[in-house]
């Protein structure tokens, strides 16, 4: 029999931890390209792998679903049972990104969202309690935050990086035609390293490896078919991937992002969770080259969770890092249907050509008359109207 959970306390030293692996490791980042700059004689790294990125990947993967039950409810025999079961199959990602170069030395900031329907997780797990019984464990998203550092020799380009992540996992426990189904929505912790390999001056190939682990989540029900077990998901997935990169010399690519300016008014579509798409409008204010401000608001359709109609009123507040490169936070209100959300996050913006940019964005949501829990992804695209930022 497996062992019983850690303590509170050990669980709470573990999510402290999640945060300082991303201090770490910029920390080193730092680090490593100042003393790489002090360095007289060390060769520099051919091809430009600064400015913005978009890479698209292909992975499969492999984990472990691990439960452990508080107490005896109508799922298991007795209090302290625990079973686990695997996970695996093929998804996909996309992700965006930016870099700085110093020598060989290329670190940056990436975010990314892995696709879980139809792969990574795994439905009808039947129970070691009671055969006629079952569990499910589906994998919607996942979405990571991540620090980068790299060593390039020349066209290729080795790194690691880690970060933060959220997922949003449903569990459900059968005995039809009853059933206990939630959704979560925990917190985790994303690592790895890859190689890539520029086959243009544009485009790079590459390989990795990530390994994702989330905090346990609770599903607790006390109707006809009691159950009170924590879930925790753990997966190491190899991927593929194709990397197109956006700014460089003139020399190298061309004009690049030449003429991309920030403030104006915009336009946009994002793709988002619960599964919708997003019309956007808005309008950027720019002061100081650095320091953004706007309205935005956005109307969706759903197609997921008998869902139809929504709509957002948001304001946003940003620093433009780079020239390229925006992070920002925003709050606002939020609509699903007749349903009324306060919803809180921030992002990451970056330009991909001269009038179009990428955003990728997290928020967590607090439903009238409810309180927090649903974190929220969208990513797609906006096209810049105006001109370049105000002076």
């Amino acid at each position: 029999m497996a062992a019983a959970p850690s303590s509170e306390a050990t669980c709470r030293a573990r999510q402290e931890g999640f945060g300082g692996v991303m201090k770490r490791l910029l920390a080193a980042a730092g680090l490593a390209a100042t003393l790489v700059a002090a360095c007289a004689g060390v060769a520099h790294a051919q091809y430009v792998w600064d400015g913005p990125r978009l890479t698209e990947q292909a992975i499969f993967g492999v984990g472990t679903a691990n439960y452990v039950f508080n107490t005896d409810g109508y799922y298991n025999d007795a209090q302290g049972d625990t079973f686990s079961h695997p996970v695996r199959g093929f998804t996909f990602g996309i992700g965006g990104g930016y870099d700085w170069q110093i020598g060989p030395v290329v670190y940056g900031i990436d975010m990314a969202v892995i696709s879980g329907n139809g792969g990574v997780g795994n439905y009808d797990v039947q129970s070691p309690y009671d055969p006629n019984q079952g569990f499910e464990l589906k994998f919607h998203w996942a979405t990571a935050v991540s620090a980068r550092v790299g060593f390039a020799l020349d066209r290729t380009l080795f790194y690691v990086q880690a970060g933060t992540a959220f997922t949003h996992l449903i569990n459900e426990a059968n005995d039809e035609p009853d059933r206990v189904r939630l959704g979560r929505w925990p917190l985790g912790v994303s690592a790895g390293f890859g190689v890539e390999r520029a086959v243009t001056d544009r485009m790079a190939l590459g390989v990795g490896y990530r390994f994702l682990v989330f905090a346990p989540f609770s599903i607790v029900s006390n109707g006809a078919t009691p159950t009170d077990h924590t879930v925790q998901y753990r997966a190491h997935l190899v991927q593929t991937s194709v990397t197109w990169r956006f700014d460089q010399p003139e020399d190298v690519r061309g004009k690049g992002l030449e003429g991309f300016g920030w403030a104006g008014p915009y336009v946009g579509v994002l793709y988002g969770s619960p599964s919708s798409f997003h019309a956007v409008a808005g309008y950027n204010l720019v002061l100081a080259d650095r320091f953004l401000f706007g309205p935005e608001v956005r109307g969706a359709l759903f197609t997921c969770c008998n869902l139809r109609y929504g709509a957002d009123v948001m304001a946003r507040a940003g620093l433009i890092i780079d020239e390229h490169l925006l992070v920002y936070a925003e709050a606002g209100l939020r609509w699903r249907d007749t349903t009324r959300f306060v919803t809180a996050g921030g992002g990451m913006e970056i330009a991909m050509s001269p009038r179009f940019s990428g955003v990728m964005e997290l928020s967590a949501l607090h439903k009238t008359g409810g309180g927090w829990g649903e974190v929220s992804f969208m990513g797609g695209l906006r096209l810049h109207l105006g001109g370049n930022a105000l002076r």
